[in-house]
Formats: C-alpha cells, sequence, structure tokens
C-alpha cells in the first residue's frame, strides 16, 4: 500500500512539473508591449486586423516555447512585436491626417471670416494655417512621431550611422532634409536631439557615441543655416531603451537619434 501511494505521489509531482508555464522574457514583453497599443484610444478602428496578426504570432510562439524551440519563439516574437510598431504607426498616421483634416476646416472657417470682415489679422492667421497643413503634409510619414509634454518627439534610426562610427551617411542628409525645412520655417522653435545606442559593448563609450552622433546631427543642421543657440545635443548610451536589448529586433529599435521639437515657452 505504502509503495502504491508512493508512486501516485510522484506521478502527481511531475504532470504538477511539466505543466507548470514555462517563462522567457521576450515574448512577455512582446505580450505587455501589446496589450499596451490595444489600449490606445481608436487603435482598433484603424489597426484590428494588425493586431489581430500579432495576437497569432504570439500564439505560435507560445507554441514554439512549448516545444523548446527558442529559434522560432525569437522569429515569431519579432513577428508580433513588427506588427504591434505597424499598428502604433497606422493609429499615428490616422491622427496625423485628422489633424490635417482639422487644420483644413479651420483654414476654410478662416477664410469665410476673412471675406466677411477684411481683416488683417484674419488674413494673418488663415496664411499661419496654411503654413502648418504645407508643414504637416511635408513631414507626413517621413518621421515616426510622438506628442508628448516636452513637445513633439521625432524618432530617426540608426540607418544615418555606419555602424560604430558618428559619421552621416551621404544618403542620411535626404532623411534630415524635412527636418531643415521644418526649423528654417518655424525660426523660434527649439530642438533637443538626443543619441540612443543597444547594449552591446562598453556602456561608457555607447554613451560617447551617443553624444557623437547628435553632435553629428546639429553640426549638419548648422550648415543648412540653423543658429546653434536653437539646437541642444544630448547623450544617453543604453540608459533609455525602447525595447528589449535581448532580440535583435529590440536592439535595433533601442538604436536610434530623437529630436524633441520642445513646447514653446518651455
Amino acid at each position: 500500500m505504502f509503495r502504491i501511494y508512493l508512486i501516485i505521489f510522484i506521478v502527481t509531482a511531475a504532470c504538477s512539473c511539466a505543466s507548470a508555464p514555462k517563462s522567457y522574457p521576450p515574448l512577455a514583453e512582446a505580450k505587455a508591449a501589446l496589450e499596451k497599443t490595444k489600449k490606445k484610444a481608436g487603435i482598433f478602428e484603424v489597426a484590428s486586423v494588425t493586431l489581430f496578426e500579432a495576437d497569432e504570432q504570439l500564439k505560435h510562439a507560445e507554441t514554439a516555447l512549448n516545444e523548446n524551440d527558442t529559434d522560432s519563439v525569437d522569429h515569431y516574437v519579432y513577428l508580433a512585436t513588427r506588427k504591434q510598431q505597424i499598428a502604433q504607426e497606422l493609429l499615428l498616421k490616422h491622427q496625423q491626417e485628422q489633424e490635417l483634416i482639422n487644420l483644413k476646416q479651420q483654414q476654410h472657417e478662416m477664410i469665410a471670416h476673412a471675406r466677411r470682415t477684411e481683416s488683417t489679422r484674419a488674413s494673418s492667421e488663415t496664411r499661419k494655417a496654411q503654413q502648418r497643413i504645407q508643414q504637416l503634409e511635408k513631414t507626413l510619414g517621413q518621421y515616426k512621431a510622438e506628442e508628448t509634454s516636452r513637445g513633439t518627439i521625432l524618432v530617426i534610426n540608426d540607418l544615418l550611422f555606419n555602424t560604430g562610427g558618428a559619421n552621416l551617411k551621404p544618403q542620411s542628409q535626404r532623411r534630415l532634409e524635412p527636418l531643415v525645412q521644418y526649423l528654417q520655417g518655424n525660426s523660434q522653435r527649439e530642438i533637443i536631439i538626443e543619441g540612443h545606442t543597444d547594449s552591446i559593448g562598453n556602456p561608457q563609450v555607447n554613451k560617447q557615441l551617443s553624444l557623437q552622433r547628435a553632435d553629428t546631427v546639429k553640426e549638419f543642421l548648422m550648415t543648412r543655416g540653423i543658429d546653434s543657440n536653437r539646437v541642444e545635443t544630448r547623450g544617453f548610451g543604453e540608459e533609455v531603451p525602447v525595447a528589449t536589448n535581448t532580440t535583435n529586433a529590440g536592439r535595433s529599435l533601442n538604436r536610434r537619434v530623437e529630436v524633441v521639437i520642445k513646447t514653446p515657452g518651455q
């Protein structure tokens, strides 16, 4: 009888261990990022299919994890992360398009007001609205942008530079051209250029490299006539990641230059 109880205990314990959920940080982080994205207002109106596809990739990742196939897990996590990013980009584009519609509506209203009142001030406001529309249309889709309490943050990836280097690639000037045009057309706006890296290598070297890259972008803007007093640079190295550094996809997102267009008065 004792042997029977012992066998039952051993089998029960083994089943319990076999059914314990596996843990894989990159998969957990991808799930958390997707859930955070789903909570954004209006996201399902513009990206429901993309979010569904991201969920499907995560399900594939869980299946692969249960089979101890970590290579496949990383692959599906990358695909899910990319789908999640695309969903955010679709939402941002939709928001920008709505802003463009609102600005055009404001323009029409101000034009009508100017015709009724023949007001010089109304004409000036109309011109400003037209300029804002033109600027928004020029930059729409050029950069990943986010509105924050600090101002508008533009994200530019590390394709501006060669690996480990701080000199701009020749083709990078075209990538920065919309920013140049914006600053030339808005002489009162000030910016902060912030360099970021992944966690590969020496942290101190990464921080120095990130600052050098920010300084390089500033120097380029100065060659295009932008006053140096309007541009501040900072280097954060690996200190402010936006994704995990345990995967190639995450490290790619962390290697970036961010341009903060400061809110007037700050």
